[in-house]
């Protein structure tokens, strides 16, 4: 059992980066870590129209194929 509970480096370090937000908060005000809700969105039904389209065509390039025979 110990009795002290000491901090190796990579603890220490942790720690200190726990306690810095608040202080990077003021000092950084501009950076953001996750986009706006607009742009997730907008970038999300980008993604659905691309999937649909490219869905689309690869059904026309079927039905080509079994006219062609």
């Amino acid at each position: 059992m110990r009795l002290l509970k000491r901090r190796n480096r990579l603890e220490k370090l942790l720690k200190e980066a726990g306690d810095a937000p608040a202080a990077l908060g003021s000092a950084l005000p501009d950076v953001r870590v996750r986009p706006p809700k607009a742009v997730a969105s907008g970038l999300a039904a980008l993604v659905a129209v691309t999937a649909g389209s490219a869905g689309v065509s690869a059904l026309r390039r079927r039905g080509e194929a079994r006219s062609d025979r």
